[in-house]
């Protein structure tokens, strides 16, 4: 029988990567001092050193699938022995006490979703305005960029998120609320993100884009074809 203890926190942390090397590096020194029951290390087809950089670690699991981060999510969570799951995008900086807030939280029955507060790694008037909004639960200001964390038994089943190459962190929300009693609860922790997104297009132009995307989501478009007018063919 598996069981947590207080040296092995009952956590399995999957971490979907594609051209994320940098940003792995950082991420894997900082959880180096923390103990999991696992972390799995999903690469969607990577052209740079991501998947080398997973190899150095070897408690680390690294698993290779074609790119999608529903996809990538869905192949973690096959391999995903603890009790609780947490979803870290690699350009993640964790707060303190994230794994005792995350055990904690989960704890109570009330809590089916948790995930933290954001910061951005650059100072910018609107960006403190969007990591504010981080604070609240709504479809609009809920996503996987602040580190999901659920039960295990509660996931979806496989093949569910496989077919989501885009807005996978909405969907999960919405299938976790939709099957299982309970709340989505924020943290009081703040984790940092990166910036980076928002370099192709500008900080305003893209949230528009977000929101006009969201927007055809919510009234039944295809989110593979959402992804292909977003990032081609």
């Amino acid at each position: 029988m598996e069981t947590a203890t207080a040296s092995l926190p009952n956590i399995s942390l999957i971490i979907p990567v594609y051209n994320d090397g940098v940003h792995l590096r950082r991420l894997l020194k900082q959880l180096s001092g923390l103990k999991f029951r696992d972390i799995i290390v999903v690469d969607g087809g990577s052209l740079d050193d991501s998947r080398n950089i997973a190899r150095q670690y070897q408690h680390i699991k690294l698993l290779e699938c074609a790119k999608g981060r529903g996809r990538q999510i869905a192949e973690g969570l096959g391999q995903a022995r603890g009790t609780y799951i947490w979803i870290l995008h690699a350009d993640s900086i964790i707060p303190d006490e994230a794994l005792d807030h995350i055990q904690r939280t989960l704890m109570r029955e009330d809590t089916i979703l948790g995930c933290f507060q954001l910061r951005y790694d650059v100072e910018n008037a609107l960006l403190k305005c969007f990591a504010w909004l981080s604070r609240f639960d709504s479809p609009l200001t809920t996503f996987g960029d602040q580190g999901f964390f659920f039960r295990r038994q509660d996931a979806p089943g496989p093949g569910v998120l496989k077919a989501w190459p885009l807005l996978e962190d909405v969907a999960l929300r919405r299938i976790l609320l939709r099957r299982h009693k309970g709340k989505v609860r924020k943290s009081s922790l703040v984790l940092t993100t990166s910036a980076r997104r928002f370099a192709r297009h500008g900080i305003l132009k893209t949230q528009l884009i977000n929101g006009w995307i969201l927007l055809r989501y919510f009234c039944g478009m295809d989110p593979e074809k959402l992804f292909r007018e977003y990032y081609g063919p």
